[in-house]
């Protein structure tokens, strides 16, 4: 039986959302967009896609 690894499944939903229309944002990206790394969701991001 093949292993499955936490990576193999991060990288299958990212695909599933990306299909979907949702774009995902590396790290490095996420960073950019926050003030401090204890806001979890990106409320600009958020805004473009409920109005979109």
């Amino acid at each position: 039986m093949t292993p499955i690894y936490e990576s193999d499944i991060e990288h299958f939903v990212i695909d599933l959302l990306e299909e979907q229309g949702v774009e995902y944002l590396s790290p490095e990206q996420q960073e950019a967009e926050r003030e401090n790394l204890s806001e979890v969701v990106l409320l600009a991001a958020q805004e473009c896609h409920c109005h979109a």
